[in-house]
C-alpha cells in the first residue's frame, strides 16, 4: 500500500521456516505470541463445550433460620426448658406454650434436654421419673441427679409408691366435703376405671362397677375411722360387697340440709339399691370389675404411701417456694403402678385446673408449674390431659412431652389426636420410625424456588454453535424429605417453632456445658414429713336406720346405736373386719321377722342421738386420734 509493504498473516510462517536459524531471537517473541493465541483459544472453546449450568445454592437454603430467627422465636430465655444450641449458645424457652420432643432411645434426649431443664427452670415442676435417675442420679455414669439443685429453690417430693421410703398421698384427701363430694368422686372414679389408659370399656360391667365405687368411696369416706378412709380400705370392703351393701344402706351418713334430719347419702342409697337389684351372677361380675380396678392396693407398701398424706398437691402451685414433685416407678414395676400414676396425674389437672387464681382447696397460686413427662405415652391414653391442654396455659400450668417416637403417641391416644396440635415448639432428633420421619417432614413444608435452567440450540461446537438461553421455573418439593429426616447427624437436631422458621440446631449435652456441671449436687436426705391433716377429719357417720318392729320397745334402736357408738377406734384392718362384723351382727339382730331390708324412716332418725357425731369410736376421742395419724 504506497511505499509502505504489507504481508498476510501467514507471511511470518514462511519467514519462521526459512531465517530462525540464522536469527533465531528475532523469530523468539512473535513465536511466543502465536503460541499463547493458540493456547487462550483451546482454553476458550474448552469453557465453552463444558461450561456447566449457572451456579445453583442448596435446596431450600433461604428457608432455614438462624440465630435472629430464634431470638425472635423467643429461644433465648435466661432459663426453662433447654432445648439445644445454636452458634455455641444455648437455646432455653420459658413461656406458657406446650412443647415436644422426640428422638430414638440413646438418641440423647434426657441427657440433653431432660436433664439440663430440671437444672434451668425456675418454676415448680412435676417430673415423670421412670428410672428413679433423675431424682436420685446414676451412679454408672456417675451422675448424681437433679434433686440437689432442686432442693435449693424450694422442697423436693418423692411420690414412689413401691418404696419403702417415700413421701405419701392419700387421694381421698382430695375430694371436698360438701357440695363438691360427688363431682370429685365421679372425676376419681373415672380415672380409676380406666386404669391402663387402653381404650378397653366394657359398657355394662364398667359402667355398673363406677357406680357401686362411687358409692362405696362415699360411704368410707363418711363412715370409716379416719385412718381406714383410704382406696385401700375401699377395695377391701368390695371382698365382702354383699354384707358392706347392707351396712351402706343403713348408715346415717350426714344430716339433710332441707330437713335437718340424718339421712343416708343419696349417691351411697342409689348405688346400694342398684347393686341389689342385679341378678346373683351379675353382683358377682360388678363386683369382680370394681375389684379388678384396685388389685394394686393389696400391695403393703402401696397401702402404706396411700394411707395419708404428707403433702397437698396445690403445693405444686400455692407453696411460697416452687415445689418439685418426682412421680418414681421402676420399670419392672411399671404397668402394675401405672394406674396410680394416673390417679396422681389426674387429681393434680383436678385440683389446679378448677379456678385460675387458686387451687380446690382455696390456696392462691404463687407458681407456675411445667409438667415435664418424660416418655409420657408410658401413662397410657390420658383423656383428661388431652382435653386438657389447650387451656392449661390459662390456669398457669404448661406441659414439656418427651417420646422416643409421634407412633408412639398414636398408639396411645389414637390416629385423630390433638396432642401434636396443642405443641407450639416441636424438637425432632434423627427419626427412628417412617410416622415421625414423615410427620416431621411435614412439619418442615414445602417451598417453592425460582431456579434457572440452560438450553442449547445447534451443535456444541465452536463454529457450530447456533443458540444457548437461560430459562427460569418455579419448583416446588418439601423442605425435608422424609429421609433427609432419618439421615440426621447425631449431633443434630430441628425445631420446629409455631410461626417461625425452622432452625436447624446442635444437641446439648449437660456435662459439657459448665453451667449445669455446676449445679449436679447430691439429692438430699429425704425428710420424714408428718401425715398432713385430711379434709375429712372429724367427718363420721350419724348412726343407722333401723325398722323397728310392732312390739319393739320405742328406745331398742337408740340403745344400739348407743352401744355400736361406745366401740373403741379403729386402728388396723383386723380390728375394722372384726367391728364391721360387729355391726351386721347388730342390724341383723334388730331386724323383725320377715324384713330383710333397712327402713330409712322418720322414726330412726328421731332415735338417733343427733347432737352427738356417730364415727363408730367416741367422739370426744376424735381430736386426739387425728393428732396421732
Amino acid at each position: 500500500m504506497g511505499s509502505t509493504p504489507v504481508y498476510t498473516p501467514f507471511s511470518v510462517l514462511r519467514w519462521s521456516k526459512r531465517w530462525s536459524g540464522e536469527y533465531p531471537r528475532a523469530f523468539a517473541l512473535p513465536k511466543l505470541i502465536v503460541f499463547a493465541g493458540f493456547l487462550s483459544g483451546a482454553i476458550l472453546l474448552l469453557l465453552v463445550l463444558k461450561s456447566p449450568h449457572p451456579s445453583q445454592r442448596p435446596f431450600g437454603a433461604k428457608s432455614w433460620g438462624g440465630k435472629r430467627d430464634a431470638r425472635e422465636a423467643g429461644l433465648f430465655a435466661e432459663g426453662g426448658i433447654i432445648i439445644g444450641k445454636i452458634g455455641g449458645e444455648i437455646l432455653a424457652y420459658d413461656g406458657p406454650h406446650h412443647l415436644l420432643l422426640t428422638g430414638g432411645t440413646r438418641s440423647g434426649k434426657t441427657r440433653g434436654s431432660v436433664i439440663p431443664t430440671l437444672l434451668a427452670a425456675p418454676h415448680s415442676i412435676l417430673a415423670l421419673d421412670l428410672k428413679g435417675e433423675l431424682h436420685s442420679g446414676d451412679a454408672r455414669v456417675d451422675f448424681p441427679g437433679t434433686a440437689g439443685w432442686r432442693a435449693k429453690l424450694g422442697p423436693v417430693i418423692r411420690f414412689a409408691p413401691t418404696d419403702e421410703v417415700s413421701d405419701r398421698l392419700n387421694l381421698l384427701d382430695t375430694i371436698r366435703p360438701g357440695a363438691q363430694e360427688v363431682r370429685d368422686v365421679q372425676n376419681l372414679v373415672e380415672l380409676i376405671a380406666d386404669p391402663y389408659g387402653d381404650g378397653r370399656f366394657q359398657e355394662f360391667w364398667d359402667r355398673a362397677a363406677k357406680q357401686i365405687l362411687a358409692g362405696l368411696i362415699i360411704h368410707v369416706v363418711y363412715a370409716e375411722p379416719l385412718p381406714s378412709k383410704t382406696l385401700a380400705r375401699v377395695f377391701e370392703l368390695l371382698a365382702r360387697f354383699d354384707d358392706t351393701v347392707k351396712l351402706m344402706e343403713a348408715t346415717l351418713h350426714r344430716t339433710n340440709e332441707t330437713s335437718g334430719e340424718p339421712e343416708t347419702h343419696p349417691e351411697v342409697k342409689r348405688a346400694a339399691h342398684s347393686y341389689a337389684a342385679y341378678h346373683e351372677k351379675l353382683r358377682a361380675g360388678i363386683k369382680a370389675t370394681a375389684e379388678s380396678y384396685l388389685g394394686l392396693f393389696a400391695d403393703p407398701l402401696v397401702r402404706q404411701n396411700t394411707a395419708t398424706s404428707t403433702f397437698r398437691i396445690s403445693d405444686l402451685m400455692c407453696a411460697d417456694e416452687p415445689v418439685t414433685l418426682y412421680l418414681c416407678w421402676p420399670p419392672n414395676d411399671a404397668k402394675r403402678v401405672k394406674p396410680l400414676i394416673r390417679l396422681v396425674f389426674g387429681a393434680v389437672l383436678r385440683v389446679l385446673m378448677e379456678h385460675q387464681e387458686r387451687a380446690t382447696d382455696g390456696r392462691e397460686k404463687k407458681h407456675n408449674l411445667l409438667l415435664l413427662l418424660d416418655e409420657f405415652p408410658q401413662l397410657g391414653k390420658l383423656d383428661v390431659f388431652e382435653q386438657s391442654m389447650g387451656a392449661m396455659a390459662g390456669y398457669g400450668l404448661s406441659a414439656y412431652l418427651v417420646t422416643q417416637s409421634l407412633h408412639q403417641v398414636t398408639q396411645a391416644y389414637g390416629r385423630y389426636h390433638t396432642i401434636l396440635d396443642n405443641c407450639q415448639i416441636v424438637t425432632s432428633f434423627a427419626a427412628t420410625d417412617v410416622e415421625t420421619a414423615e410427620t416431621v417432614s411435614k412439619l418442615a413444608g414445602d417451598i417453592f424456588e425460582t431456579r434457572p435452567q440452560e438450553t442449547w440450540s445447534g451443535k456444541r461446537q465452536l463454529f457450530g454453535l447456533d443458540h444457548r438461553a437461560i430459562t427460569y421455573r418455579e419448583e416446588r418439593r418439601p423442605l425435608l424429605l422424609p429421609s433427609e429426616v432419618r439421615r440426621l447427624s447425631e449431633r443434630e437436631e430441628l425445631i420446629f417453632v409455631t410461626g417461625a422458621k425452622p432452625l436447624r440446631a446442635e444437641k446439648l449435652r449437660y456435662d459439657e456445658e459448665p453451667i449445669f456441671r455446676a449445679r449436679l449436687l447430691p439429692a438430699p436426705e429425704e425428710p420424714r414429713r408428718r401425715a398432713l391433716p385430711s379434709p375429712w377429719s372429724g367427718i363420721s357417720s350419724l348412726g343407722f336406720a333401723q325398722r323397728r318392729a310392732p312390739d319393739t320397745p320405742p328406745g331398742r334402736d337408740g340403745a344400739i346405736v348407743r352401744a355400736l357408738s361406745r366401740k373403741a377406734p379403729l386402728r388396723s384392718r383386723t380390728a375394722a373386719d372384726q367391728q364391721q362384723g360387729d355391726l351386721l351382727s347388730a342390724l341383723e339382730a334388730s331386724q323383725p321377722d320377715g324384713h330383710s331390708e333397712p327402713d330409712h324412716s322418720a322414726t330412726a332418725s328421731t332415735t338417733a342421738p343427733a347432737p352427738s357425731r356417730f364415727a363408730l369410736r367416741p367422739a370426744s376421742d376424735d381430736s386426739a386420734n387425728e393428732a396421732g395419724s
